[in-house]
């Protein structure tokens, strides 16, 4: 099941699990695939249509795997669109801004 926009802004997001990103292929436009699922919701994917404005503060350091969120926020913009913010700790921050998104079932592995 596909969700998008507000009702994903409106799912449980703490404690969400963080796998990491890939940016898609170049024909599908600045579109951002984060590896990011809500606790209930295990192994799906936020596809981020048109991302921009990315800024990642990020220090990995000696962690590997997954990390989970301890907050997740979604602030629909004036102009249309999101603005996506993510905390992980220990490890840092992650923002940017997209036009549209949706939350899929996990259909790539990371890396693919």
């Amino acid at each position: 099941m596909t969700l998008e926009g507000r009702e994903v802004a409106m799912l449980s997001w703490g404690d969400a699990d963080f796998r990491g990103f890939s940016w898609e292929p170049a024909e599908s436009g600045a579109n951002l695939r984060l590896y990011l699922s809500p606790a209930d919701r295990l192994g799906t994917e936020l596809l981020c249509e048109w991302a921009s404005d990315l800024k990642a503060d990020l220090d990995y350091g000696r962690y590997v795997g997954g990390f989970p969120s301890s907050d997740v926020t979604f602030e629909e913009l004036p102009k249309g669109g999101w603005r996506i913010s993510i905390e992980l700790s220990p490890i840092g921050t992650f923002s940017f801004e997209c036009n549209n998104l949706r939350l899929e079932p996990g259909s790539r592995s990371l890396g693919a």
